[in-house]
This record gives structure tokens, C-alpha cells and sequence, in this order.
């Protein structure tokens, strides 16, 4: 196993004593062009280390991706205790679990923390900072300073709760959503639709409080009352769900998921309804569907070759875990 570290441009080293410089020194043009020379000094900076004690020697702040395994990141931790200043930060990158329950072997807790970014994090400028019951107020001071200068939005979580504030909100969401796949309302291309093209936009302008205040809390409230009993609040895992991930079908890392992929590892956004109908109905396993590769019925997935044109695609995404090199690691962490 190797590890990934930069060499250049660090945390200073004593990071929660310093922070005071970083915040002074943060004020420059962060919406300066890179040159050609800017790339390729920043292209030289990533290292590859063959221990863990190799890559982060001298670092003030770590920021940990290993897989989301509670049992591996406690071992990591205190393992880095062994390795870094007293005052660097360790923070994990984990969408699950608290820091307490990730620190629990560490001597110093006080240094500890969660920084939890979006995929694609080179995109996406939140990153929730979440300290655990231990950590120091100057833990999470030196650490927000720390993302802010890098041109991210840090948000502060007041305490732990499992899942923290955006995967909560987006588990809600998609525990609807599959609720309603799995009833027939409608199909993939359909939902995804609907969301980008409604809810997606609209809160790229305004946040749902916001949204509530704009229409007014009198009627959200209403709505409340009228909708609350009729949505899901299922603990099970849809079985149209179950069935997709028991048959391998995970998605972009495998190539198949709701829609059909370019290649397992790369992604293409919005795939046409010629395309996905196409693939659904012949090529492959639709929940209901017990073996083989085309399914004996229809599954509620499954939707007719759509009669009008296709969607033209301007936009695609690459999957990239950090410390990938082109291919997906095996024990990367992704964020959601």
C-alpha cells in the first residue's frame, strides 16, 4: 500500500498555535489564473510515501481517507499519534462516524475531527466540520481557518449525530425516492429529471429555510400535515434496491446501476432515453428479475423505448478517488 502526501505549501507544523499567521495571509486573489508553470510546480507536489509514518512526517494538519470501516480508521488514528506533532490536526474525511467513536484509542482526542467534503470535492465548496466530544475549540478554529484559505465553505456542526447534517438530508431524500421507484410512480431518467430541473435549481439560489420563509410557514406547515404520513419512513432497503446490489449491479464502478454507464469508473450525466430504454428492456437485470441476463418480465424499472428524441449530452464526469492514479482503489473512500 503506498501513500499520497504534499511536500509543498503545508499546515504549519505547530498548526493551532500559528493559525493567527494562515488567517493574516489569507486575503490573496483566490480567483487568480493559473499559468502553465503553476500547473506543472503543482503536478510535481503530490508524493508517493511507502508508510504511513513517511507520509505525514512533519505534516500540522492529516486528513484521513481510508475505507469506511470504523474498526481500520480507530487503529489509523492512534497509529498516527506515533508519527505527527502534538500539535498536528487529524481529521477524517469518514460520512458516518462520529469522531468520539473514531478516537476512542487516541491519547490526544483534543486534535481530532471530522472534515467531511461532497464528491466531487474539487467542485463541491462545503466541507462539514464536525468535532467530536473531546476536541478542542482550537481544533476547530485552526481547521475552518485552514479550509476557508483554501477557497472552501466550511460549515460547523454544533454536536455528532450519525450521518452529520447533509448525509441526513440526502438519505431522506433518496429513501423517498427509492420508495417511489419501487412503486411504479416512475422511472429513472423521469425522477432525475424532475429533481435536476426543479428542486435541483432552485436551491442552487436559495436553501430550503429560505424557501420555507419565501412561501410562508403557515402553508409549509399544511403541507406537513397533509404529506407527513403519506411518505416513507421505511428502515429496510427497497427490494428493487436489494436486488440491483445482490446482482452486482452497484452502479458507475461496475458499469450498471439504474442507467448504463460508458465504462465501469467513468460516468456520462443524463443518459438519453433511447439509450437507457433500450438498455433496460434487453441488456439488463431489472429488479423481479431472479437469473440471466435479460429478465422474463418487466421490472418496475423498466420503462418503454421512449417515443421522443434523445437528450443531447454536453457534460461528463469522471470518478476520481484521491491517491487513484486512473484506476478506482480498492480501499479508496468516496464521498457522497
Amino acid at each position: 500500500m503506498s501513500w499520497v502526501t504534499e511536500r509543498e505549501n503545508r499546515f504549519p507544523s505547530s498548526a493551532i498555535q500559528k493559525q493567527s499567521k494562515l488567517t493574516a495571509s489569507s486575503n490573496h486573489d483566490q480567483t487568480t489564473n493559473l499559468t502553465r508553470t503553476d500547473i506543472r510546480d503543482l503536478i510535481t507536489r503530490p508524493e508517493v510515501c511507502t508508510s504511513e509514518a513517511e507520509a505525514v512526517d512533519g505534516a500540522g494538519f492529516v486528513s484521513e481517507a481510508a475505507l469506511e470501516d470504523i474498526g481500520i480508521k480507530q487503529a489509523l488514528f492512534a497509529r498516527l499519534e506515533q508519527y505527527v506533532d502534538r500539535h498536528t490536526i487529524l481529521a477524517s474525511n469518514t460520512s458516518t462516524y462520529p469522531m468520539t467513536q473514531i478516537a476512542r484509542d487516541m491519547t490526544y482526542r483534543d486534535r481530532a475531527l471530522v472534515t467531511h467534503p461532497f464528491n466531487p470535492p474539487h467542485l463541491l465548496p462545503v466541507v462539514e466540520v464536525v468535532p467530536g466530544e473531546d476536541t478542542s475549540a482550537a481544533t476547530v478554529s485552526a481547521a475552518m481557518t485552514l479550509l476557508e484559505y483554501t477557497g472552501k465553505q466550511p460549515v460547523r456542526l454544533n454536536r455528532e449525530m450519525p450521518g452529520f447534517l447533509i448525509n441526513r438530508i440526502q438519505m431522506s431524500m433518496l429513501r423517498e425516492i427509492w420508495d417511489l421507484l419501487d412503486r411504479g410512480l416512475a422511472s429513472p431518467e423521469d425522477i432525475d429529471a424532475a429533481v435536476r430541473g426543479s428542486l435541483g435549481l432552485r436551491l442552487v439560489a436559495i436553501g430550503p429555510l429560505d424557501i420555507c420563509d419565501f412561501a410562508g410557514l403557515d402553508i409549509w406547515a399544511r403541507i406537513f400535515d397533509s404529506l407527513a404520513t403519506e411518505i416513507s419512513t421505511d428502515t429496510q432497503i427497497p427490494q428493487g434496491i436489494r436486488d440491483l446490489v445482490e446482482n452486482g449491479h452497484y452502479g458507475t464502478k461496475s458499469g450498471r446501476g439504474f442507467f448504463i454507464t460508458l465504462k465501469p469508473g467513468i460516468s456520462r450525466l443524463g443518459p438519453t432515453h433511447e439509450t437507457a430504454a433500450s438498455w433496460r428492456s434487453s441488456n439488463c437485470f431489472t429488479p423481479g428479475e431472479s437469473s440471466g441476463n435479460k429478465p422474463a418480465s418487466r421490472g418496475p424499472y423498466s420503462r418503454p423505448r421512449a417515443s421522443r428524441a434523445p437528450s443531447t449530452i454536453t457534460l461528463s464526469l469522471c470518478r476520481a478517488t484521491a491517491g487513484s492514479s486512473g484506476t478506482r482503489p480498492q480501499s479508496g473512500a468516496t464521498w457522497i
